[in-house]
């Protein structure tokens, strides 16, 4: 398997990383399973006996079929869930390597058969991530969890916002697009904000890889449906080529990622899109979520090792 470096981090952040503060790291070898798919409630915690109240929680969006429940194992041991008996017709997989501490996702979806158990009508947006607990939930409110998210200081105080994670992308297969709508395989490394004086929230996500590629899509791409609610929530994604140069990773690769978040996020923060707040000191950096999801008749598979996020 072809690995390759992509670094992004200045000389002054590499000297002064003693002083960082990081504000995740990757998980340990359990993790809290939340479901129904989207949903905020707890089904029970998937991997190592001996965690009991794990800082991280795997999260199903758009799936057909979710893993749910309690599944425990002996510690320092390997160990894969799925949502369904049949492989055939798996629609996710979720698994840990102790050697590694490393965590992989797969999703196998296909929009073909309206009769298999991994059908999902065109459209229908699925996605498989690992997010961190914490005081915030996914919009920004506090909520009675025990923090492990430190939360940034003020955006506009930071000096480096460093994001590193070694991923692995296999297997990756996108079938013939059945749908008028868009038929592709995405993995991002994405941050939640809060705004502190009128509440708002910020997705802010990175794809590191999208099977569409960098020429046929926006730069940056606005999610759909956003901004909505009140206090408003937004939504952007970029991909990482067009934050940090080089090219899109590939299929069956690994690739050491080394960026610096802060730049293109005070750049997008100080435009204002669609009447968000341009003031980067109205702004924390209060949650985190990376995996992969896509649309359409679509196989992806990714290898999450190495994950932290800092900031000074």
């Amino acid at each position: 398997m072809r690995r390759t470096l992509i670094g992004f981090l200045s000389a002054i952040l590499i000297s002064s990383a003693a002083s960082a503060e990081t504000l995740i790291a990757i998980p340990e070898a359990a993790i809290t399973v939340i479901s129904p798919q989207g949903g905020t409630a707890a089904s029970g915690i998937i991997g190592d006996s001996s965690v009991l109240n794990p800082t991280w929680s795997l999260e199903q969006w758009g799936s057909p079929q979710s893993i749910s429940g309690s599944q425990r194992f002996a510690a320092d041991s390997d160990w894969t869930v799925t949502s369904g008996s049949d492989p055939a017709t798996n629609a996710e997989t979720v698994g840990f390597s102790a050697a590694l501490d490393e965590y992989v996702l797969q999703q196998n979806m296909q929009s073909t058969n309206t009769s298999s158990p991994n059908y999902h009508a065109c459209g229908a947006e699925a996605d498989l991530f690992m997010q961190n607990n914490g005081q915030y939930d996914a919009y920004g409110s506090t909520q009675p969890l025990a923090e492990r998210f430190a939360s940034s200081a003020l955006v506009g105080s930071l000096h480096q916002l460093a994001g590193t994670v070694r991923l692995t992308i296999s297997p990756e297969t996108v079938g013939a697009n059945t749908c008028a709508s868009p038929n592709y395989a995405s993995y991002g490394f994405n941050l939640i904000l809060h705004n502190v004086v009128n509440g708002e929230t910020l997705f802010y996500q990175i794809e590191l890889r999208d099977s569409r590629g960098v020429s046929s899509l926006p730069n940056p791409i606005q999610c759909g449906g956003y901004p909505h609610g009140s206090p408003a929530v937004y939504c952007v994604t970029y991909l990482a080529p067009n934050l940090f140069g080089g090219s899109m990773q590939q299929p069956n690769t690994t690739t050491d990622y080394n960026m610096n978040l802060l730049t293109g996020l005070l750049a997008y923060i100080r435009a204002g899109y669609n009447g968000m707040d341009q003031d980067p000191n109205d702004w924390i950096v209060t949650g985190f979520y990376c995996g992969q999801g896509g649309d359409g008749t679509f196989s992806a598979g990714s290898a999450w090792e190495d994950v932290t996020l800092s900031a000074y």
